[in-house]
């Protein structure tokens, strides 16, 4: 997977999305009939930026809640 920033100039952010993450990216516009890509990024942010670290959940199968946190590598790498 391959996502890296190529320009920062304060206001406006480059970014290269390659590979792996190129392609799941693809594949959310589809599974969650996104408009397109921009819309699942925008969508991305704002979930993040309206939730509290540790206070998003999956619930699974069986009922029971999953965290889905970040990677520590993803955090303080």
């Amino acid at each position: 997977m391959s996502l890296k920033i190529i320009e920062d100039k304060g206001n406006c952010l480059t970014i290269k999305l390659d590979n792996g993450d190129y392609k799941v990216l693809n594949e959310i516009v589809k599974k969650w009939k996104f408009k397109d890509r921009e819309s699942v990024l925008r969508y991305s942010l704002a979930l993040l930026d309206v939730s509290e670290r540790g206070n998003l959940f999956k619930r699974d199968k069986d009922g029971s809640e999953i965290a889905l946190n970040p990677s520590d590598q993803l955090i303080n790498g």
